[in-house]
């Protein structure tokens, strides 16, 4: 399983890492984001889903840090 915390760096680094996972036989991806970086975690889910077809969105949860901030976390596995 891999945990990538979306952040401010570019779609494009996100991509480039999770292209590299996939390769390297990931079968479970995890994105978390908080505050005002949750709707690039969702833009960046949608294309993996497509980049990816064998993996599906297996949960959408709300995720809150320590110091109380509101994130999402998003749980996508690759299907046989």
């Amino acid at each position: 399983m891999v945990e990538v915390i979306v952040g401010k760096k570019s779609l494009a680094n996100y991509q480039g890492y999770i292209i590299l996972q996939v390769r390297k036989g990931v079968k479970s991806l995890t994105l978390r984001a908080f505050g005002k970086h949750i709707s690039k975690a969702m833009i960046l889910s949608d294309w993996i889903k497509k980049r990816f077809p064998m993996f599906q969105t297996r949960s959408i949860e709300e995720d809150r840090s320590k110091r109380g901030y509101v994130g999402i976390r998003i749980n996508l596995e690759a299907s046989e």
